[in-house]
């Protein structure tokens, strides 16, 4: 009889050798290996590096091609990833990470902990100009302990620091010494994702599978992204089957999409909210009256109703709904005009000509909303609140603009009334990047946001351990930035994509729409490309 001790190492051993058959038997057989997945958009990243992109299908397409030390689960909360596992110390200020061993850069180099110090160090210099920068300023130093440990050293606590290093990492040996703005690096990507780049043209990226991946390779040959004049040239293409997969579709097609037969439709309240924010050095935006007015006077339930179909939910601040820092008793804006008249007669605005327009000190209540251009969303929005306002006697032009050249000639520089955005919110520190005072000068705050108590607030929520008393710090912030707030809270939108049937083991996490392209697959008999 086989002693207990025995049994158990028999018991280990046995499990050990079942281990890659139970994980095998889990994914896609072998024979799914092949062909491609065309995703269709209509704008086109200026570039794809991982710590300077952060918005458009860029940011979708730096997850494929760059990994990061963790990556966020479909719950939003961090996993390993090229980490293998961190601890950090009881004052919350030194964090130490264990990285995989043998991973591969796309050009067959390893990752090491210096390719880490690396993009850390990057990212934390201000010339780079990352928007990770607010965050990786608090670093103090990052050290290499060894080939495969890395530690942060932090001037002060910061709970949610793993949820800021899904940033990808970057290859130290090919950068090192040069101007990341202008490196050819950025039009030729190598990171170590699922995906690297073969070609890219004003048409077109193409991407195929990373063989070496330490994942596992991918079972799609390639992802291919095309790219067209606007949404409905991209619907368009989708109908006729040219492209395979969409991530934003006008809302007027939804039911049209939904009985397509060859497509399967998924959703998830995307945790990126849409605002019409204000540049508050425009005069007419000092006025915090003004701006709750403004609040007052936009029917967001018809635009839910009308733009969304329903298909989101009203907007009463900056926090993720699907948060742990979420408070459900802070309830949206209602519709008003006779508050938001109120509210504006009480900041001094009239309408003293008789035009129908309010105005003080020979100035009318007019500005101007840029929009981007393409986006059938934004465009419906802007229409209908151009209405809305005047008739509460508000005078808005609206102005389409491509994105790139909005961010970088306009709102990077400051030039601008107003803007209809969508701004991420997936953890509720990332507020510190939009609306805190110091971020300003040389972060996402373009709006020249400054508020004192949302500055402590946003101070303490991100360096405060205790997780209840982060909710509780949280939810005053909630309350603070709902009485002055930056912009016209509008909704949280359900964002819905249409993949072709064909592709199986698809799976779409708020934390990303590609997260999981590892996994899709398509079976041997309807495979469409080599």
């Amino acid at each position: 009889m086989w002693s207990s001790k025995v049994r158990l190492q028999i018991l280990i051993a046995f499990a050990l050798l079942l281990t890659p058959f139970l994980l095998y038997s889990t994914s896609a057989p072998r024979e799914t290996y092949g062909d491609s997945l065309i995703i269709g958009d209509f704008i086109e990243p200026a570039f794809i590096n991982p710590i300077l992109t952060h918005s458009s299908i860029s940011a979708a397409l730096k997850r494929i091609v760059f990994d990061g030390l963790i990556k966020i689960n479909d719950k939003m909360e961090p996993d390993p990833h090229l980490a293998r596992s961190w601890e950090n110390s009881p004052d919350g200020k030194t964090w130490v990470f264990q990285l995989k061993s043998d991973v591969k850069f796309h050009n067959g180099d390893e990752l090491t902990a210096e390719d880490v110090k690396f993009t850390f160090d990057k990212i934390k210099d201000p010339s780079t100009n990352s928007p990770y920068f607010s965050v990786f300023e608090n670093f103090k130093a990052v050290n290499v302990k060894n080939r495969y440990t890395v530690e942060i050293d932090l001037r002060n606590p910061l709970p949610s620091l793993p949820f800021y290093l899904d940033v990808g990492i970057l290859p130290k040996r090919l950068l090192m010494g040069k101007d990341l703005m202008m490196a050819d690096f950025n039009y030729h990507p190598i990171g170590t994702g699922p995906f690297k780049i073969e070609s890219w043209s004003k048409d077109e990226i193409i991407m195929r599978a990373h063989e070496d991946h330490f994942g596992g390779r991918p079972h799609l040959n390639r992802v291919v992204v095309k790219f067209f004049d606007d949404q409905r040239v991209v619907w368009a293409e989708l109908m006729k089957g040219t492209v395979d997969c969409v991530f934003l579709t006008y809302s007027k097609n939804y039911d049209i999409i939904e009985r397509i037969p060859d497509l399967n439709v998924y959703s998830f309240l995307n945790p990126y909210y849409y605002m019409l924010a204000f540049n508050r050095e425009n005069a007419i935006f000092t006025s915090r009256k003004v701006r709750q007015a403004l609040n007052y006077a936009v029917d967001k339930e018809t635009l839910l109703k009308k733009v969304l179909r329903g298909k989101g939910r009203l907007s009463s601040g900056t926090i993720y709904p699907q948060s742990w820092a979420y408070s459900k008793s802070i309830e949206p804006y209602p519709y008003d005009q006779k508050m938001a008249s109120i509210l504006l007669e009480e900041a001094g605005w009239q309408d003293t000509n008789g035009n129908h327009v309010l105005d003080k000190n020979g100035r009318e209540l007019e500005f101007v909303l840029f929009i981007v251009d393409g986006d059938d969303v934004a465009e419906a929005c802007a229409l209908l609140m151009q209405q809305q306002l005047l008739d509460t006697g508000i005078k808005m032009v609206v102005k389409p603009l491509p994105f790139s050249g909005m961010y970088e000639r306009f709102l990077s520089t400051k030039k601008f009334d107003a803007a209809l955005l969508s701004i991420i919110s997936d953890d509720p520190d990332k507020n510190y990047a939009w609306w805190h005072s110091s971020q300003i000068d040389h972060g996402f705050n373009v709006f020249s946001y400054k508020n004192n108590k949302i500055d402590e607030l946003l101070d303490k929520g991100r360096t405060t351990l205790d997780k209840e008393e982060r909710k509780k710090i949280y939810r005053q912030f909630q309350m603070e930035i709902y009485d002055d707030p930056p912009g016209v809270f509008l909704f949280w939108r359900d964002y819905l994509i249409g993949v072709h049937r064909r592709f199986k083991g698809v799976r779409i996490s708020p934390a990303g729409i590609l997260n999981h392209i590892n996994e899709w697959h398509v079976p041997k008999g309807e495979q469409k490309y080599r």
